[in-house]
């Protein structure tokens, strides 16, 4: 039955994991539809065939989209019906033992990287889209230097805000440890100004 679909022009990259832990045949799969803004990361444990049979199957299917005059998934699709599904027999020499389970330090890790490949490939897109658009040079440097002139007035606007948070909070601060020292309830010199700083600022 079919579950998913991925169009083969969708499909970015795919990579296949062997035996990093207790899943020892993940392919990892990076989608983007058209329109869509960041690419999607898909991960599948594989079990009847390998994910390094199925990458190659997709990776020959997109070479020969592409119009490569060599067609590699004809060969890709013997190698499936040779190994018939079947882990190859082990080495003479035992292999390490896996780790139990797959840390979040692991998982972060591996995230980040393919948070950073997509990144690469979005900011590649978009160099390619504007070359072609064939626009001259000094616009587009007028363009990014207007783009980060705008980034930094967000930044100023940002870390003004921050700045007056951390005014706040410290005036707050102040103002909790004299009522607490004091045992009278006049407020004492100075309380009336940290009580307006200790006002949270207004957007």
């Amino acid at each position: 039955n079919e579950l998913e679909n991925f169009p083969l022009g969708t499909i970015m990259h795919c990579q296949a994991v062997m035996s990093s832990c207790n899943y020892d045949s993940i392919l990892a799969l990076v989608c983007k539809e058209p329109g869509q803004g960041k690419p999607d990361l898909h991960l599948f444990q594989c079990d009847d065939i390998k994910a390094n049979l199925i990458q190659a199957d997709i990776e020959g299917a997109m070479m020969d989209q592409k119009g490569g005059k060599v067609k590699r998934r004809p060969e890709a699709l013997r190698m499936i019906l040779k190994s018939d599904g079947v882990i190859p027999p082990p080495p003479a020499a035992p292999a390490p033992e896996p780790p139990a389970t797959l840390t979040q330090v692991d998982v972060r890790s591996r995230v980040a990287a393919w948070s950073a490949w997509a990144a690469e490939q979005q900011d590649y897109d978009k160099q390619h889209q504007y070359l072609d658009q064939n626009e001259p040079l000094d616009m587009l440097a007028t363009r990014v230097d207007r783009d980060v002139q705008i980034l930094n007035h967000i930044l100023d606007h940002i870390e003004f805000f921050v700045t007056k948070l951390q005014k706040a909070a410290e005036a707050f601060n102040e103002l909790s440890k004299r009522k607490k020292s004091k045992k009278n309830r006049k407020k004492g010199p100075g309380e009336g100004v940290l009580t307006l700083r200790a006002k949270p600022p207004t957007v």
